[in-house]
């Protein structure tokens, strides 16, 4: 906000005049919530003075937190969060919508796989955290009304904005050089890795934006680059020769060492998300020569965020419209290791050309749409060469869904919203529920 914005002024109770210090034609898009983004507005009144590293807004004796929504904070702990339905709301009466029929909605922490599974089965959770596509079978014979946005047919949800990187740090060697990543790339099957990790319930990636429709443009101006640049391939006879010119070499185990006579290792960590596709890529990567582990420490997204790993299975959370600008800021050097950063730069690669097109991307309407086109070429044509990170596939969200006691969940059917409960949409799913009734 800072970067582009030099005041902001309430003139009168209903206008606010921004001034900004250069063109910037998506400011208002990249302030507004969308999948779990956005830039909080707060009350002035009582956030003016504090310190906002640790000041909570957590009071409900003064009603605290302030909010515009017909929610009111009742409870607040690690265990659960409790909110419950106000009796009115200045949203009905300004036509904006009804009053949410769900009278209270509870935030549990994740019990991982099987108490998701359990949960949904037992009729104790409404909507649970995505499940594995192995799990889903489990389920649905257990619940009859359990339900995906995709029904209860493969993939078992909606393709996310987050398409999945095999993330290697370009600050750590030996994976600051270019040509080890692309043999790491090569090393993959993909098709395995989607069979074995995902059941066969995902798409490979189309680079680092979503399968969306209005996405897919730029996808097909940069195929004639792919020939050069197979991001997808999976041919380990080109990652040997790859790290061979390097002067590495197999040792009698058939593992790579470098040109010291040091085994080459890659620990490889994550999360939940990851867990069946983790540990398919270490294989890969072992039949290969490369000394790969994964796990899931409790600190990974510390670490990830910090730039602490070598290796990492993640997305990217970029683009979501035909706007291709915010899939390419991902990359620009100026957002590398921010703690709790989501729209950041994890792979840490830096190419001053490659920010200066972006800078100019962002001051570019993308109703200009030659020019918006030639920019993300251009910018293309240094990402591909460099590989930052290894694509894998596409982002699935497997939410279960609970018909029992509500209906009205998204659905291909009827996709008003995402279905994420952790996404800042979610409060839309919230007013479409209805009650299911005898």
């Amino acid at each position: 906000v800072q970067i582009s914005l030099e005041s902001a002024e309430a003139t009168d109770e209903t206008t606010t005049v921004f001034t900004f210090l250069e063109p910037s034609p998506r400011f208002f898009e990249f302030i507004s919530y969308k999948f779990d983004i956005g830039v909080f507005i707060v009350p002035k009144h009582v956030f003016d003075g504090q310190d906002w590293a640790t000041f909570s807004h957590y009071d409900p004796a003064q009603n605290w937190p302030v909010t515009t929504a017909p929610w009111k904070v009742v409870y607040s702990a690690p265990e659960q969060k409790v909110l419950d339905r106000l009796d009115s709301w200045w949203g009905e009466a300004a036509g904006i919508g009804k009053l949410p029929e769900p009278l209270r909605y509870i935030f549990l922490p994740d019990p991982r796989e099987q108490g998701l599974a359990a949960g949904i089965i037992s009729n104790q959770y409404d909507i649970a955290t995505g499940l594995q596509p192995a799990t889903f079978p489990t389920v649905f014979d257990g619940n009859e009304k359990t339900t995906t946005w995709s029904g209860r047919e493969s993939p078992f949800g909606n393709v996310d904005w987050w398409p999945h990187s095999l993330y290697l740090n370009n600050k750590a060697a030996p994976y600051d050089d270019p040509n080890v990543r692309w043999a790491m790339s090569y090393y993959l099957d993909r098709d395995q890795i989607i069979e074995f990790g995902w059941s066969g319930a995902n798409l490979p990636a189309t680079l680092f934006v979503p399968d969306y429709p209005a996405l897919r443009p730029f996808i097909e101006a940069v195929e004639p680059m792919f020939e050069e640049y197979p991001y997808l391939e999976y041919n380990p006879e080109k990652g040997d020769a790859l790290l061979t010119a390097k002067g590495w070499s197999k040792n009698g185990d058939g593992m790579w060492q470098d040109e010291t006579g040091t085994q080459v290792e890659l620990e490889i960590v994550s999360f939940f998300d990851f867990t069946g596709v983790g540990p398919v890529i270490v294989e890969q990567l072992s039949r290969n020569g490369i000394a790969a582990t994964y796990s899931e420490p409790p600190d990974f997204f510390r670490r990830f965020s910090e730039g602490d790993y070598t290796g990492a299975l993640f997305g990217h959370g970029g683009s979501y419209s035909g706007d291709v600008y915010y899939s390419l800021r991902l990359y620009q050097s100026s957002s590398t290791e921010i703690p709790g950063g989501h729209l950041a730069n994890f792979s840490q690669w830096e190419n001053a050309e490659f920010d200066a097109l972006v800078d100019e991307l962002y001051r570019t309407s993308p109703t200009e749409t030659d020019k918006v086109m030639d920019i993300w070429t251009q910018a293309m044509a240094l990402w591909l060469p460099d590989y930052p990170d290894v694509q894998i596939s596409q982002g699935i969200h497997r939410l279960p869904m609970n018909e029992t006691y509500w209906t009205g969940w998204p659905t291909a059917e009827d996709p008003y919203i995402n279905p994420a409960h952790f996404h800042l949409t979610f409060a839309l799913v919230m007013h479409r529920l209805s009650a299911v009734t005898a």
